[in-house]
């Protein structure tokens, strides 16, 4: 909560009670020399729809962490553009652009296969990884894809259209990367929270994600 992030801790709910059950510790914090403090300590920091930009000690600060084999995940929701805070992307992207990941302006949709309106999108390509095991099939809504150099590891149908430029093609939705420490961008934040959590393998991805935190816990203690 440090640089303004448009979150209540609601949307974070679901996933926090799973890490809870895991016999994890979750804060929520909003000074930032008290979470650089508490790093040291961590296993994963959530940066999700920050709204003020990271200046170069904090980024710093977070390199480190993931060099010493921290989690650090990255959430954000397109929604936003289009409501009070159309700069959040720039504010996300100032620190998600170190590590090689830029969240796309615009939303993805699919006139054909959807959940609802045409902004809700089928996930249903997955590379293997921790985070996709088992998992045939996600509702996103409203969300965005992400460019990296980094391993994406969801993609909705090839016949789904970025807003923007107006054209169909293979847009990662999840990106996952693991080298001295691991590096996770998605690109909806709703499929975190109820009811929607509830639709097709949303709340696996969710188990999934809480399953791969406890792990890496564990490795590091």
């Amino acid at each position: 909560m440090s640089h303004g992030n448009r979150l209540s801790g609601l949307e974070l709910e679901v996933l926090t009670w799973e890490l809870v059950k895991r016999n994890m510790t979750i804060e929520f914090i909003s000074d930032w020399m008290e979470l650089k403090e508490d790093l040291h300590n961590s296993t994963a920091l959530i940066i999700a729809l920050p709204t003020i930009s990271y200046s170069r000690e904090e980024v710093e600060d977070v390199r480190r962490f993931v060099e010493d084999s921290g989690i650090l995940i990255f959430f954000y929701d397109p929604a936003g553009e289009y409501s009070k805070t159309p700069e959040s992307i720039m504010m996300i992207n100032s620190i998600a652009n170190v590590f090689r990941i830029a969240f796309a302006s615009g939303y993805l949709y699919n006139e054909e296969q959807y959940y609802g309106i045409y902004r809700n999108i089928y996930v249903t390509e997955f590379a293997e990884s921790p985070l996709t095991k088992n998992t045939s099939s996600l509702v996103f809504f409203t969300a965005t894809y992400i460019r990296s150099d980094r391993d994406g590891i969801a993609w909705p149908p090839e016949n789904t259209y970025s807003s923007q430029s107006e054209k169909p093609g293979r847009y990662p939705v999840i990106t996952f990367s693991r080298n001295n420490g691991t590096v996770i961008a998605i690109g909806d934040i709703t499929f975190l929270t109820e009811p929607y959590c509830y639709l097709e393998d949303n709340y696996k991805l969710i188990t999934s994600l809480a399953d791969y935190i406890a792990s890496s816990k564990q490795l590091r203690s």
